[in-house]
């Protein structure tokens, strides 16, 4: 289900914290998730989920392993801040590939800090230079579970409408 962007900030406020320890992910590149990883099902349903987001395209992303996939936007949706895309590209998150299942993605920085406070991912240790001012490039862990698909489905929606421009 798309959240409407004036609402998607409430969801992610009341979507529940991540339960269990982090997974381990190591503090360089390749910035990966090593454990507990997200099936394949569930990775292809939020593959699946973000093909109905208008404006959306998926094609090999340059900055991850290769068999990662990148989002990006058709020119006339990518009405953002740069801040909201990877180095000059509109490319705003990027699923990686089947072994991990996490994603990387660009999020306002007041998001970002409540995404990763409940749990749900970690900061990319290259944010300094991918993001900028009011944005934060992060890791969110892959679903374990249905549960989970949903919130990270929320925080993959907040980047979208980061990325389009909306007002959050």
């Amino acid at each position: 289900m798309i959240i409407p962007a004036d609402q998607i900030v409430a969801a992610l406020e009341g979507a529940p914290p991540r339960e269990g320890p982090l997974p381990e992910t190591p503090d360089g590149i390749p910035h990966q998730q090593h454990n507990q990883n997200a099936p394949v099902p569930m990775q292809e349903e939020v593959m699946r989920a973000a093909d109905e987001l208008p404006g959306i395209f998926f094609e090999p992303t340059p900055f991850s392993l290769a068999g990662s996939v990148g989002w990006r936007l058709e020119p006339s949706y990518a009405q953002g801040p740069a801040a909201a895309f990877i180095r000059n590209t509109r490319e705003f998150a990027h699923q990686h590939r089947p072994q991990d299942g996490s994603l990387h993605m660009l999020l306002p920085g007041e998001v970002a800090r409540d995404a990763l406070a409940k749990g749900w991912g970690v900061i990319h240790p290259f944010t300094d230079t991918i993001s900028g001012e009011r944005s934060e490039y992060v890791m969110i862990f892959g679903p374990r579970n249905v549960r989970e698909l949903e919130t990270i489905w929320i925080i993959a929606q907040i980047s979208y409408y980061h990325a389009r421009g909306s007002t959050l």
